[in-house]
């Protein structure tokens, strides 16, 4: 069928992991920490902002790390996914019971230049969830992740599309015209 394709997410991973950290510590601890900090500075030290610094460095570690084990794949039979920097994930899913293959793009990656590519089955009940999604790729990348992914599974994409249902509009005119004829010779 193909060739074995691997693809590891972008670098800009790390960034858009940082964006989100930092989001959630601004939201999250700041908007309530900094009134605090003017009620009682040393307690809001000692329970807020030594706590945040901690958590937010081993968060930066644990992204390179997560970042080096994330792998994804398009092998001959499957779309196959692993990450886990403790726990190991890996998700596997044979071609035939892919459904449809979406990119998908929130405001942050956008603005990265990055996408998700997901692969739906049918196999989690109706759920608009993803079975397995090749996350924070280059937006370029992702796209040829999508087609290449369609083309294994056997879905038309855009000029594929076209061109089959021209060539079907061409047989139904033939076949329009035989009937004409028939109609007219009997």
């Amino acid at each position: 069928m193909g060739e074995t394709v691997k693809i590891k997410p972008s670098p800009k991973m790390k960034t858009i992991y940082t964006i989100y950290l930092t989001l959630a510590i601004t939201l999250g601890i700041l908007s309530w920490g900094i009134p605090l900090t003017l009620v009682a500075p040393r307690l809001s030290l000692i329970i807020v902002y030594i706590p945040t610094l901690l958590t937010a460095a081993f968060t930066i570690f644990w992204t390179q790390k997560y970042y080096e084990t994330v792998e994804f794949e398009l092998d001959e039979n499957y779309v196959h996914s692993i990450r886990g920097v403790w726990w190991k994930r890996e998700s596997r899913i044979p071609y035939y019971r892919v459904n449809d293959v979406i990119l998908r793009q929130g405001p942050l990656q956008r603005i990265l230049g990055l996408a998700n590519v997901d692969f739906h089955t049918a196999a989690l009940g109706g759920r608009a969830r993803p079975e397995v999604t090749f996350f924070q790729l280059e937006a370029e990348k992702a796209e040829e992740v999508r087609n290449e992914a369609l083309k294994r599974i056997g879905i038309l994409t855009g000029e594929q599309r076209r061109a089959v249902e021209e060539q079907i509009l061409e047989e139904l005119r033939k076949i329009r015209k035989l009937l004409e004829k028939q109609r007219e010779s009997s």
